[in-house]
């Protein structure tokens, strides 16, 4: 019989933090309002490098960041208000571009250190964005602040070089451990929603059928329709590809987050 994993709320009860611990929590404005804490993963292994793909990532994120800070109608405005993002970036090591940043920080004009190289390490990337997670979630239950199910969308171009199901040792257990991490965050809470969800994309069939056999067919949480179908994993093909990752992160965010001031 498998071992029954911890839920956020028992792994979170109790918890006490000394100043140190506190001062390294992510730091949450406008604790009044509901908070959405999003987290993007971006692959920037050496193939990202081919047709310019990781300046058209850059460019499309960058876009993304810089109109939440200096928003121009209602939807950015909430965001801005009650948005919490940080984004990691795996090629060769795992990096965090943006540390946890609410989205009236934001800087105007976002520049994101993006660069091609190196392997795919994508299950490393996924147990640091728990991990992450796992500490703004800290911090909201410091400041008494309610959250919203997080967001953490992945976008890859190939598959990853630390973690299969059968592959080496070291490669299997990244695999166990990353699923892990991701069901804890996905496990029913308290209020019959996730705490947070993982949505993948991939930009070719193959990247695509490789994050289906790691995410399932779980359906994806969403309260509100959408003007697109959202599935846990999506394809993501030709010249529009990123700026439709984009989109489907607003159009997330926007049904998430719709019905709470």
């Amino acid at each position: 019989m498998a071992k029954k994993l911890p839920g956020l709320e028992d792994i979170l009860r109790g918890e006490e933090y000394t100043e140190e611990q506190v001062a390294e929590l992510p730091t949450t404005d406008n604790v009044g309002f509901t908070h959405l804490p999003v987290i993007i993963l971006l692959d920037t292994s050496g193939s990202m490098a081919n047709n310019s793909a990781i300046g058209q990532v850059k460019k499309a994120i960058d876009d993304f960041l810089s109109n939440v800070a200096d928003p121009k109608d209602e939807f950015h405005r909430k965001l801005n208000r009650q948005g919490d993002f940080c984004v990691l970036r795996y090629g060769g090591l795992v990096e965090t571009a943006l540390e946890w940043t609410s989205g009236q920080r934001l800087p105007t004009r976002s520049n994101l250190r993006l660069v091609a190289n190196g392997n795919t390490p994508m299950g490393e990337a996924i147990v640091q964005s728990a991990d992450q997670l796992l500490n703004r979630y800290r911090g909201y239950k410091l400041k008494r602040t309610r959250a919203f199910c997080g967001l953490v969308f992945n976008l890859t171009d190939g598959v990853p070089t630390d973690m299969d199901p059968n592959g080496n040792p070291a490669q299997q257990q990244m695999w166990r451990t990353a699923k892990n991490r991701v069901q804890l965050f996905e496990s029913m809470g308290s209020q019959k929603n996730p705490y947070a969800q993982y949505i993948h994309f991939g930009t070719d069939r193959t990247s695509f059928e490789f994050l289906k056999s790691f995410a399932g067919d779980a359906p994806v949480f969403m309260p509100t329709s959408t003007e697109e179908r959202m599935e846990r994993v999506n394809l993501l093909e030709g010249a529009d590809s990123f700026s439709r990752f984009v989109r489907f992160i607003e159009m997330s965010m926007n049904s998430i987050m719709a019905g709470d001031g």
